[in-house]
């Protein structure tokens, strides 16, 4: 699974962005649907992600992050197919090491049959149409890992590969059907991750794109001291703009707070500010993508 057909980039497109609030949309979502996956998967999964295209899409950074996704695909009929594309969600485990992922993916608002039928176009040297569960799937090999791609419904895609696909049935349930609608809410981008890096236990929260920018991310550090590091660092960023007004006011609309392991993250930029933002990161953003 090191490289990946365009339905995995289209599936980990908005995976750049990296709460107190009772909302469906906040990191609760993505808690909820880890709990769903945990029961009628049958495994736990260390990181789950919801998107919501239409919201993505009104940020101005998505035309960069999509003009760089769109060199890596090589099939015009993907890139014309990637437009349709209105929810994704995403959960998998066991990423580090010498073990085998487990990844279940759903793609949802795309003709499943043209994606299908694209996706065949690309990387013929690795997949071949076969069956999962005596449905028509294409199957991608690739480490000694067979991933499964399949229709879900007319307008649903599915993948998985591990553990993932032991309880999934095409066209059946909500998993076999692809019907992500309840994972996704109105935020851009909801996530809860854990247990896959060395310093940080927990990262959860939301990002949203539909007027401004909001955020709101939980950090849980492994280290006290970790945790206290960046606090320092952040206001030492904060010292270091004092001489720059436009960017000095920006950063003061970020709420950081730090108590022993814990980071939380909160702010809450007009469409205005995040112009400025767009402005001021834009060209180093367009560097670091190519």
């Amino acid at each position: 699974m090191k490289k990946l057909s365009f339905i995995y980039v289209a599936v980990l497109l908005t995976a750049f962005a990296g709460c107190k609030k009772k909302s469906d949309d906040s990191s609760g979502g993505t808690k909820k649907a880890a709990a769903s996956v945990k029961k009628d998967l049958g495994f736990d999964p260390q990181v789950t992600v919801s998107v919501n295209m239409a919201s993505l899409k009104k940020t101005p950074f998505y035309g960069l992050f999509k003009k760089q996704i769109m060199k890596k695909i090589k099939v015009e009929c993907a890139k014309e197919l990637i437009n349709d594309i209105s929810k994704i969600f995403f959960v998998g485990r066991d990423f580090k090491g010498k073990g085998k992922p487990s990844v279940y993916a759903a793609i949802a608002g795309v003709d499943a049959d043209k994606l299908m039928k694209c996706a065949q176009k690309e990387g013929k040297d690795k997949q071949k149409m076969g069956k999962f569960k005596g449905k028509e799937a294409m199957i991608i090999e690739e480490d000694g890992q067979k991933t499964f791609v399949f229709k879900g419904s007319a307008k649903n895609v599915v993948v998985v590969t591990g553990e993932a696909g032991k309880n999934v049935k095409p066209g059946e349930g909500t998993f076999g059907k692809g019907d992500i609608s309840k994972f996704v809410g109105s935020k851009s981008l909801s996530f809860n991750v854990k247990g896959v890096d060395d310093k940080f236990s927990a990262v959860s929260g939301y990002v949203d794109f539909s007027s401004g920018l909001k955020a709101d991310v939980a950090v849980e550090m492994k280290e006290v001291k970790a945790a206290e590091k960046m606090a320092k660092q952040f206001e030492m960023g904060k010292a270091m703009m004092a001489g720059k007004p436009e960017i000095k006011k920006l950063i003061e609309k970020i709420d950081f707070s730090q108590s022993g392991k814990s980071i939380k993250v909160k702010t809450d930029l007009s469409e205005d500010d995040l112009k400025k933002v767009m402005k001021m990161a834009g060209p180093m953003m367009g560097k670091a993508l190519r």
